[in-house]
């Protein structure tokens, strides 16, 4: 499908992000071998120190018989460290650590990341077909919301679009103008910088059915308003061109049309904080995108 006219607009930059230590979290999943290739390019291009952890959880012996427990518990011990080992040698010349940790998943990774001040968190998620949002009270949900630290979600069906990862080129960055949303956008921006990516800046307008003049003009109106958003994020700093895309439609359904259309390797959205306490927020775009994205969710919480 041919890309539609788009402005430009000069963006800049302040300094990149400093990424020193990052997590990966596996579960030895087609979503996790994903998961560790870009893991590897954000651990080479930003020399980081790389953590890779698996939680052995609870629930995984919530059926097993008290009889032998203790047995079954040892068995998944020795075959877990056998499986991160493979991991390790995959790896090849990168210098990693490994750690393997029991109980409640989220939690121990929040743990972790704490304890080893991690700046980048990364994780692969399984699909659920015909399912809109990630399950409330999944791993991916709770780190995204709760870490201390931008997390990249990459999906099972991540890598297949491409034989292989080796740079980032392109960064989808929607934007409902909202704080949260100039927040991520910043964030995103100063991690596109140290892959010299360009910047497609999206706006999704969710107005009904209009005619051709309306829609004309008021996507003029929005590209004018995107322009102006733009001065918002300048700082000194070397120039970047981004792409200014305004569309109509579903937010998660354009967004995930648009990374596709402009072969984005990365979409970057905000989404809503939430303590500890907080069992459920409401479904956000940004878990519709994660569950339909065949590329990486770069997760930013405020």
């Amino acid at each position: 499908m041919p890309h539609k006219q788009a402005s430009t607009e000069q963006f800049s930059f302040g300094s990149a992000m400093n990424i020193q230590n990052i997590l990966l979290a596996t579960d030895f999943s087609a979503s996790s071998q994903a998961a560790l290739q870009y893991a590897a390019l954000v651990t080479e291009r930003f020399n980081a120190h790389l953590v890779v952890a698996h939680v052995i959880s609870e629930s995984a012996f919530k059926d097993v018989p008290t009889a032998i427990l203790a047995d079954a518990k040892n068995r998944t011990i020795v075959e877990t460290r056998r499986r991160l080992e493979q991991l390790r040698e995959s790896l090849n010349d990168f210098e990693a650590e490994f750690i393997l940790e029991e109980g409640p998943v989220a939690d121990k990774l929040l743990l972790l990341a704490e304890s080893k001040s991690v700046d980048f968190l990364i994780v692969g998620t399984r699909g659920h077909s015909g399912i809109k949002r990630l399950l409330l009270g999944s791993v991916a949900e709770k780190l995204s919301r709760q870490a201390r630290c931008p997390v990249l979600v990459v999906p099972d069906s991540a890598v297949p679009y491409k034989s292989e990862v080796s740079t980032l080129r392109r960064f989808l960055c929607p934007t409902n103008f909202s704080p949260r949303s100039v927040t991520a956008i910043k964030q995103a921006l100063e991690f596109a910088k140290s892959f010299s990516a360009q910047l497609i800046l999206l706006h999704v307008v969710e107005e009904p059915a209009l005619n051709r003049a309306d829609r004309i003009a008021l996507r003029t109106a929005v590209e004018e308003r995107l322009s102006g958003f733009s001065s918002r994020l300048s700082a000194n700093g070397p120039s970047y061109e981004a792409e200014l895309v305004v569309e109509f439609g579903s937010p998660a359904e354009i967004i995930v049309k648009v990374a596709a259309e402009r072969d984005a390797d990365l979409i970057a959205l905000s989404i809503q904080r939430a303590k500890a306490a907080v069992a459920h927020l409401a479904p956000e775009i940004t878990y519709s995108v994660v569950q339909q994205a065949d590329r990486p969710v770069l997760t930013i919480a405020s």
